[in-house]
């Protein structure tokens, strides 16, 4: 079968895609350098396929549909645009709305979607407040069961990344993101699904779950800190020929944070 190639976007692409989000919260403080002090943060993961709908349409345009409300970005908001991704970015006067996706390394059936919303305004006569929504999705066609290897191990390799790594960090600073190259064991034969990840922040992660479905298979699973700092979950897809690439969109959350990211890779 004939597999449609997220970056080919000379033509109209459409993908249904599971969704991670995280809703982080601050309120303006002078004594912070940057004058906001984080409050707290809550996330969902919704493991359905279709939970989020993303477009790219040739005219340079695109949108996310996501709880029955469509987001929609002309190409007067189209700030970039190769042959690796694209990225919009909107601006009203109390929000900014971004959207894209890209490649990872030298994958071709998988890319990594992501959308950001920010809005800084007064709530009830309150304080100052700063409120970003972080949500990533995975663009491209899921290997259907037919397509799929029967036997065997799959091992994966590539790219991690979250949103944030820490509450206290809230900049834009690559340092804190839990991000690095991993690896990802998929064993067909007992239906497991391991991996061990050290971050750049030096935590060490294990991942733990199962191939289920019919149609499409998925990779449902748990995922946690070896120091106890962060626990969640994580749902994982097949994509491209005999399953030639994988990705998966995770939630990790400790105390008030929450963190979400992604981790794409190919056959080893």
């Amino acid at each position: 079968m004939q597999y449609a190639d997220p970056f080919a976007f000379d033509r109209e692409r459409f993908f249904e895609s599971a969704l991670v989000e995280v809703r982080y919260e601050e309120v303006y403080d002078d004594n912070s350098p940057r004058f906001y002090s984080f409050v707290s943060s809550t996330g969902r993961i919704n493991t359905a396929p279709g939970a989020a709908v993303l477009t790219w349409h040739p005219e340079k345009s695109g949108s996310v549909r996501l709880d029955n409300v469509t987001t929609s970005y002309d190409s007067t908001s189209l700030t970039a645009q190769t042959a690796d991704g694209f990225r919009f970015i909107r601006t009203m006067p109390s929000e900014q709305h971004i959207y894209g996706w890209g490649r990872s390394s030298q994958l071709r059936n998988v890319a990594v979607a992501y959308q950001e919303k920010r809005w800084a305004g007064f709530f009830d006569n309150g304080p100052r407040r700063g409120i970003e929504t972080t949500q990533y999705f995975l663009a491209g066609q899921r290997t259907p069961a037919t397509d799929m290897p029967t036997a065997g191990v799959l091992s994966y390799q590539g790219a991690s990344s979250s949103s944030r790594s820490d509450p206290i960090v809230l900049g834009r600073d690559s340092r804190w993101y839990l991000s690095g190259q991993q690896t990802l064991s998929v064993d067909l034969t007992t239906g497991r699904a391991t991996g061990s990840w050290t971050a750049n922040n030096g935590l060490r992660f294990e991942l733990n779950g199962v191939v289920q479905g019919d149609n499409s298979l998925r990779i449902n699973g748990t995922m946690a800190a070896a120091d106890g700092s962060f626990s969640g979950r994580f749902i994982g897809f097949f994509y491209g020929p005999q399953a030639r690439e994988v990705g998966i969109l995770f939630l990790l959350e400790s105390h008030n944070f929450a963190t979400d990211g992604f981790f794409v890779g190919a056959r080893r």
